[in-house]
């Protein structure tokens, strides 16, 4: 008889592996959520009250008893940039493929993305009166929850994905949109994200700046290749071109199953 594996949870070192988790999480059931930030200096202790509370950390085979408890479930994502492991498993969680869809650079996200915070009771763990320094890394993270009651409910202001406040991200919102007669969860860029991209094209145009047009939708191919991400990316392109522009346009690449991180230990 094989001895049960340790609690664990994958911590992402890239965005495209943390909103995939997220996204696969969401068509799983985990429909209710909050988020945050913490100093990466914090992260693993907070990762572990969040087990100790709420058990993120939940084997599959303890997440059906907890179910069937009428006990709700939670999952933590964590989006730690140029994670390298630290009390961690080696190996991915889960999916071996390559990232096909490369991120952006830091620098190039700080200027199209906004990070949005929602208060937390375990996260004020995170907080001191004691200023951190602004070149402290911060790690972005997000608790799903499904469905039951249970401590997770009882102390977080949770949220639901299918009211009026829609998740928002790691700079992208997530929606519901048609498919094949039905439809799918899918991250997209916010409307005002948009707004900048068609105006910054709009102004390289306009001048005639043909380089500079192809070095922005080449930014704009970059970025995480979702479905709802895809077919704005489609727009922009058919904006370009309905306004002069003449070169080539980047290949926009289907975002593929990877890896969610690596597997952080939790006690």
């Amino acid at each position: 008889m094989s001895l049960p594996k340790p609690a664990s949870t994958p911590v992402s070192p890239s965005k495209s592996a943390a909103l995939s988790r997220a996204l696969d999480l969401v068509t799983r059931g985990y429909t209710r959520y909050i988020t945050g930030t913490c100093p990466a200096h914090k992260a693993i202790g907070l990762a572990q009250k969040f087990h100790d509370k709420y058990g993120v950390g939940c084997s599959p085979a303890q997440r059906i008893t907890r179910k069937q408890k009428g006990l709700a479930n939670a999952a933590l994502v964590v989006y730690w940039a140029g994670y390298a492991g630290s009390r961690a498993e080696p190996g991915l969680v889960s999916g071996t493929a390559p990232i096909l869809v490369p991120d952006l650079s830091a620098n190039q996200e700080s200027t199209l993305t906004h990070q949005a915070n929602t208060e937390s009771a375990l996260a004020a763990s995170c907080n001191s009166s004691k200023k951190i320094p602004d070149s402290v890394p911060e790690v972005a993270w997000a608790v799903l929850v499904t469905e039951g009651t249970g401590p997770v409910t009882e102390q977080e202001a949770l949220v639901s994905i299918f009211g009026h406040r829609r998740l928002f991200w790691l700079g992208y919102e997530l929606v519901r949109l048609p498919k094949r007669g039905g439809s799918s969860w899918t991250w997209r860029r916010t409307k005002s994200e948009m707004a900048e991209w068609y105006a910054l094209l709009g102004n390289q145009l306009a001048h005639r700046k043909q380089s500079a047009v192809a070095e922005t939708l080449s930014l704009i191919a970059q970025q995480p290749g979702f479905a709802g991400v895809r077919g704005q990316s489609r727009e922009l392109i058919q904006f370009a071109r309905g306004r002069g522009y003449s070169g080539e346009v980047p290949f926009l690449f289907h975002m593929q199953k990877i890896g969610h991180g690596i597997a952080l230990r939790l006690a």
